[in-house]
């Protein structure tokens, strides 16, 4: 059951990748007024951006992103609703520095079945 679970939380982080991939593909195709499709100059402070704003209100507002919901997970916190916030954006501060050494990520999910953020936050991710 635990490997399932650790296999859920790789699955739901490809997703949420795509999609915010997704996302910052269609917002350069704006930016450039949709003249290349294939030649696309990605700025680095947008993906990142996206991705802090995709976490952060996937979780505020719908306590899961959709990586998390296709997989039937959600993020649990306790608190009121700023102290929810903060825990979120302390969740995911580490985000870019996971994406730029993923072993980071990948250690201790496979260990502990927590990344860093959830230990600093003290958040639970719960499995459906």
């Amino acid at each position: 059951m635990k490997k399932n679970k650790k296999l859920k939380r790789f699955v739901a982080i490809y997703i949420d990748l795509t999609v915010v991939t997704f996302i910052v593909y269609i917002i350069s195709l704006i930016k450039m007024d949709f003249t290349s499709f294939f030649n696309l100059e990605i700025d680095p402070l947008l993906f990142f951006g996206v991705i802090y704003l995709y976490f952060i209100a996937s979780e505020l507002l719908f306590d899961a992103t959709i990586g998390k919901k296709i997989m039937k997970m959600k993020v649990t916190f306790n608190g009121s609703y700023l102290v929810r916030l903060f825990k979120i954006i302390l969740r995911n501060l580490f985000i870019v520095l996971e994406l730029i050494l993923p072993i980071i990520y990948i250690i201790p999910i496979l260990f502990f079945n927590k990344k860093l953020g959830d230990y600093l936050s003290k958040s639970n991710i719960v499995y459906d």
